[in-house]
């Protein structure tokens, strides 16, 4: 048995490293995630190595997270001199756990870089929203007074409302005396959110003097900013909190009376209790709904009781409520009107969420009794009864459930698949293996991902057990790779001696330290002993690009390429090259595949919808922009270059509400204020389009600009043809 898991986990193995080196983005991702679960030394020599060659911070993220991070850091200290931004800023987010100055460094830079602003008002950097969110809460993670200074200047000049609201979020966890002016003034934002979290912060200073400044604001006519007010006022005493939650209850409004229910369960007003049972009474499914978390969050035993019959409630999100509070209130008495409920629940997402609660509360004994629920119609059921039962399980297999979750091995549903693999593999039934292995030497991209994604549970489970079985497990990986880098060797595709290994580091180190030309003489050497090795001439490409020389960089990446087809670095460089060369068929090419290789470059989509322009290719430009866009929303520069090119595409239509969005983040230049002239025009608002039309005018008369002048050249032609239609709108293409 133990010859025939060896041998199915080399096949596994071998498997795994092929998809990791293949072109397919996604497979290649989860391969290494599905690795990187496996916390071995082998895994993070892989890791890094890996990293080194294919250069996705998501590999950062998943190395961090599932391994030894005395393992890792050389991965995330290598990345934080990385050309990508994104790299760097995933390096410097997850080193911030280790504080090390470099990292802190690193981090700052690249947040100083992103508030940059060129010449032309367009931002060197772009960053998506989610990673901008992170890097707020990574400056608020260290509070130094530099990362809070930051933090100041992000609310000044960042547009994006829930980027805003984050970082007042996170600046009110550390605000003090001299904030107090900033928050004020933040007091007064149009954004509710902003607001709403202004006035948390300044709860934060726990000052009975910040009571004068917010209680202006309990009577403000948004219900969350009065509900806030409310929470932050109430610890220093009343100061007509009573008065306005009861005029919040006793309005005709609905959002008021559910802020004012909802402020209750924070405050834990108890004199108001008998008002939540009444309004656990109430017609509307929301004022229910919120009066059951208001009251759970009270966290009493004693109140679990008016609980349980709100399980029947005819709402669906008022249940499910209910049974989260019955749950946390009751725990494991609560499992049995729980169980009872399950039995009858229509809503599969309920059920779904029963499953899990009882899981979490429940005990041995309700293992058989959940067994059942194997049968449910849904999946999402059947995913978290198993979870369920995982955790109740017993220590020896029980009969029944074997071969119920046998069936499961077969099931369409990657999660359900892997939450019976997890709980069969738990009770030593390792033959799991060979149905893992028929699922990834399959065809379909999205069984091999599948098969994947189980393989990491179980190499999980390895890994958390941290016995024999992980070092059974390394070693057999560890000869897979060897193997691997063997053919890899023999193409010239891999680092194999220990004397190039050695001369490969210090290159490194000297391009760390900016000794550029110690840097090429050593890689230099390096071909020497192994002429093909494709992570030099990619480091000698990055050095001749950084040079300024564009034609040897150009011959160094397409050499790599030569030996290895699959390399970002290469064709992101090289399209980056070609763009500057101006020769935009080749940059159209390499940027394409880079993004095929990689899709969450934000950079590589704004320079090929560039390259797609100076081909006048402007539908394709609007069709790359739109992806951009859905990266790095409500980005002025991206907005307005959108529009630019969906107009030019001849659909000005679309075009009018991009220009609008992007007006309403900030001031725009002449293109887009000529759109939007165009939109105020057939909307009906001729003088708004006029006001516009000489904004244009004045724009370009004192700010003359070819490319500008052409584009809105062009443009005119366009909407003169518009408006002979005897002023028909334009219509969205």
């Amino acid at each position: 048995m133990v010859d025939q898991m060896q041998k199915t986990l080399t096949e596994i193995f071998s498997a795994l490293l092929r998809l990791l080196t293949g072109p397919d983005y996604e497979l290649r991702r989860r391969s290494l995630i599905s690795i990187s679960k496996l916390r071995g030394d082998m895994a993070a020599d892989l890791i890094f190595e890996r990293y080194q060659s294919d250069n996705l911070e998501d590999y950062l993220v998943l190395a961090v997270s599932r391994m030894d991070p005395k393992k890792s850091a050389p991965i995330l200290i290598s990345a934080l001199s990385d050309m990508h931004l994104e790299a760097r800023l995933t390096a410097a987010e997850t080193l911030i756990k280790q504080r090390s100055e470099e990292s802190v460094s690193a981090l700052i830079a690249t947040v100083e870089a992103y508030l940059k602003e060129e010449v032309a008002g367009k931002k060197e950097n772009l960053l998506a929203e989610e990673a901008l969110q992170g890097i707020v809460r990574a400056l608020g993670g260290i509070a130094t007074p530099m990362c809070l200074a930051l933090l100041r200047k992000l609310i000044l000049q960042e547009k994006n409302e829930r980027v805003r609201a984050t970082v007042v979020g996170v600046l009110g966890q550390h605000i003090n005396d001299s904030m107090i002016p900033m928050f004020q003034g933040l007091l007064s934002d149009k954004d509710p959110r902003v607001q709403a979290n202004a006035i948390e912060a300044l709860g934060n200073l726990n000052k009975n003097t910040t009571v004068g400044i917010l209680q202006p604001y309990l009577y403000d006519s948004n219900p969350r900013v009065k509900a806030n007010a409310v929470k932050a006022i109430f610890r220093f005493g009343d100061f007509d909190v009573s008065s306005t939650l009861k005029e919040m209850l006793a309005s005709h409004e609905k959002n008021l009376r559910v802020s004012a229910i909802y402020a209750i369960g924070e405050i834990k007003l108890e004199p108001y209790f008998k008002n939540l049972l009444g309004y656990m009474k109430d017609g509307d499914p929301d004022v229910r709904r919120n009066a059951v978390v208001a009251l759970r969050k009270f966290q009493k035993k004693d109140f679990a009781i008016q609980l349980i019959p709100m399980l029947d409630d005819p709402a669906p999100e008022v249940r499910l409520q209910a049974a989260i509070g019955v749950g946390e209130l009751y725990q494991e008495q609560g499992v049995q009107p729980l169980l009872k409920r399950l039995e009858k629940e229509p809503a599969p997402h309920i059920r779904s969420n029963l499953a899990t609660i009882i899981g979490k509360y429940g005990k041995e004994e309700h293992f058989p009794l959940l067994l059942p629920f194997l049968n449910d119609e849904d999946d999402r059921v059947i995913g978290n009864v198993i979870e369920a039962l995982q955790k109740l399980k017993p220590k020896q297999p029980h009969s029944g459930a074997v071969t119920s979750l046998r069936r499961f091995l077969d099931s369409s549903n990657n999660r359900i698949r892997a939450n019976a693999i997890r709980v069969l593999w738990e009770w030593g039934f390792t033959d799991v293996l060979d149905a893992l292995l028929k699922l990834i030497s399959g065809d379909s991209p999205e069984t091999i991902m599948s098969g994947m994604y189980c393989i990491g549970e179980v190499f999980s489970l390895v890994s958390h057990e941290n016995g024999n079985m992980l070092k059974t497990f390394d070693g057999i990986l560890k000869t897979a790779v060897e193997e691997h880098r063997k053919k890899f060797i023999a193409k010239g595709g891999a680092i194999g001696d220990s004397k190039v290994r050695g001369l490969w580091e210090s290159s490194q180190s000297a391009i760390k330290a900016g000794k550029l030309k110690d840097a090429r003489k050593l890689l230099e050497q390096i071909l020497k002993v192994s002429p093909n090795l494709h992570q030099v001439f990619v480091a000698l490409g990055e050095l001749s690009l950084r040079e300024g020389a564009l034609d040897e960089a150009e011959t160094n990446f397409l050499r790599a390429l030569s030996i290895s087809p699959n390399i970002l670095k290469a064709h992101y460089a090289l399209g980056q090259i070609y763009h500057r060369k101006r020769e935009w068929l080749k940059a159209i090419n390499s940027l394409q595949v880079s993004i095929r290789l990689y899709p969450k470059l934000p950079q590589a989509y704004l320079i090929l919808a560039e390259a797609f322009e100076m081909e006048n290719r402007w539908q394709e430009s609007a069709e790359t922009l739109k992806r951009l866009s859905s990266l790095v929303p409500k980005n002025l520069q991206v907005l307005q270059r959108l529009t630019r090119s969906i107009s030019l595409a001849g659909a000005v239509g679309d075009a009018i509400p991009v220009a609008r969005a992007a007006a309403a983040i900030g001031p725009v230049d002449a293109f887009t204020m000529l759109i939007m002239a165009v939109g105020e025009h057939f909307s009906g608002a001729s003088d708004k389009g006029f006001v516009n039309l000489m904004g244009v005018l004045g724009m370009l008369a004192e700010k003359p600009d070819g490319r500008s002048l052409a584009d809105t050249n062009r443009l005119s032609k366009i909407f003169q043809g518009l408006i002979s239609r005897k002023g028909k709108a334009p219509v969205p293409g």
